[in-house]
């Protein structure tokens, strides 16, 4: 996602102690007792950024969807089969779920038909 999960959730950077790298804090610390208009201001320009903030987030999630996407397409080309099948069609669909269970024998194989 390119942020943490905390900024995509609430839209603001935790303040947290072990982080030096980068600057979790928008703005100065507070030498004083902050004003309740004040703290107002600063979630509002906050909330003006979201927006852009989310775009950024959505593009780079759904990138490394593709990506990913992409990349078991190549993983699995030889496994992977585009059967094109009409509507009417009789397909079933082996059950897998049951191949490591050890009262599998009066079990469906397949499931079906869909």
């Amino acid at each position: 996602m390119g942020c943490s999960p905390f900024f995509a959730a609430t839209g603001c950077h935790p303040v947290l102690p072990l982080d030096v790298f980068e600057a979790t804090y928008l703005m100065p610390a507070p030498d004083h007792l902050v004003s309740t208009t004040d703290l107002i201001g600063a979630r509002a320009r906050a909330l003006a950024r979201r927006q852009q903030d989310l775009e950024v987030i959505y593009s780079k999630v759904y990138e490394a969807r593709l990506a990913a996407a992409r990349q078991l397409e190549r993983d699995h080309t030889t496994t992977i089969r585009d059967f094109d099948f009409q509507r009417g069609a009789l397909v079933l669909m082996r059950n897998t779920a049951i191949e490591k269970s050890l009262n599998r024998k009066m079990r469906p194989r397949y499931l079906g038909p869909y």
